[in-house]
This record gives C-alpha cells, structure tokens and sequence, in this order.
C-alpha cells in the first residue's frame, strides 16, 4: 500500500468544516479540480452515499465511483474508489485548533486483485499525483469556507 497526506488549517469549527466537506452538492462549485459530481445513492447517514465525479486530471476528464465508506461527525469520513481492482481510499479527519479546525486528507491506495498487483510500481505514481490533488482541494476548500461559500 502507498499513501500521501496532506494537512490545513481552516478558520472555522470543525462542525462547519466538517459539513462543508460532505456537502456533495457544492463540491463542483468548491473544487477547482472537478469540473462535476452526479450523485448515484444518497444515504441519510452517510455511509453507503455514491457519486460520479469528474475530474481534470493531466488536461483530461477522469470519472470516478466513490462511496462513502465510514462518517464519525464532524470527527472524520472516509470515501473509497474500486477502480478496476486498484483501491483508493482518503480519509479526512477534523479536529479543533483554537477557534478554527486542522483538516488531514490521507490518501492510500492498493491493489486489491492479483491482476492490479502488476501495477503495483506505478501505485508509487499514483500516490504522489493525490498528494498534489489533496492539497489543491484542502487550499480550495478552505478559501470556500472561509469565505463563506
């Protein structure tokens, strides 16, 4: 398994946070990198939640599954994406710092067939690439929040 964090301050509770970041329907408007997001399954609690997300990645359009795979409010949530035997998994975790939060993006992926285990040199690429998406999207999320978005 490979993995990367990434990490922020925000200035707001970790309530607020933590709502900002699991509100899917602002998530395009918030995220520089996801030009869309359609939701397949939303569950009341959470856990089980699926959407389609569309991303720019290296100029183009990568779709992806995620589900929502564990929610602790407004502690932390973790989304999972299958893709095609290779598992990606980030988990956000929210605690208070003074009047604001720290928000922790972890990213892991791994392969989950003996077939995805071919690629497992190129997970190393892969890892690193989230690391550069994960801080992109913290910085993103954290000028909506602040700004009230």
């Amino acid at each position: 398994m490979m993995s990367s964090m990434s990490e922020i301050r925000i200035d707001a509770p970790a309530e607020v946070v933590f709502a900002a970041f699991t509100d899917l329907s602002k998530t395009a408007a918030r995220l520089s990198g996801v030009s869309a997001i359609e939701i397949l399954a939303q569950r009341p609690e959470g856990v089980g939640t699926r959407w389609r997300e569309t991303r720019m990645v290296f100029g183009a359009p990568v779709h992806q599954i995620m589900t929502v795979e564990e929610v602790d409010p407004p502690h932390a949530f973790t989304v999972r994406a299958d893709n095609n035997g290779v598992i990606c998994d980030t988990r956000f975790a929210f605690t208070p710092d003074g009047a604001g939060s720290r928000v922790l993006a972890t990213f892991s992926v791994a392969p989950a067939t003996f077939a995805a285990m071919f690629f497992t040199p190129a997970l190393f690429m892969v890892a690193s690439v989230a690391k550069t998406v994960l801080d992109r999207d913290l910085a993103d999320m954290k000028r909506a929040i602040e700004a009230g978005q």
